[in-house]
């Protein structure tokens, strides 16, 4: 998933295991060695030109995914994003109007910090 975040475009490989383009930690390849899936298709998701995490998912060795497939899951991979940056704005929101309303009214009237010195 790394490299479909940091190219922020999605990434799909027959094998995991084998892929020189995939740098896996020595942990992460032993646990991926004891499970059947090795292909792969990662997919970054970004909101507001913000990379904000990726969604990856497996199936047998060999399996290539299709433009029409990588299509697909971007669009379900697009709209989770929109949907958690969504529940994210909300919780902050719902924080901020829980806060008492002497600690809100303090903050809208706290005068700016100058940043001039006199000499």
């Amino acid at each position: 998933m790394g490299r479909a975040v940091s190219t922020r475009r999605p990434v799909a490989t027959t094998n995991v295991l084998t892929d020189p383009r995939i740098a896996l930690t020595p942990e992460l390849r032993e646990s991926l060695q004891s499970r059947p899936h090795r292909s792969a298709l990662a997919l970054p998701m970004i909101v507001d030109d913000r990379v904000v995490g990726a969604i990856a998912v497996g199936d047998h060795e060999g399996r290539a995914y299709d433009s029409d497939e990588v299509r697909l899951a971007q669009a379900f991979v697009d709209q989770a994003a929109m949907a958690l940056e969504k529940l994210a704005s909300s919780r902050i929101r719902s924080a901020d109007a829980a806060r008492p309303r002497s600690s809100r009214s303090w903050q809208a009237r706290s005068p700016p910090r100058s940043t001039s010195t006199r000499s």
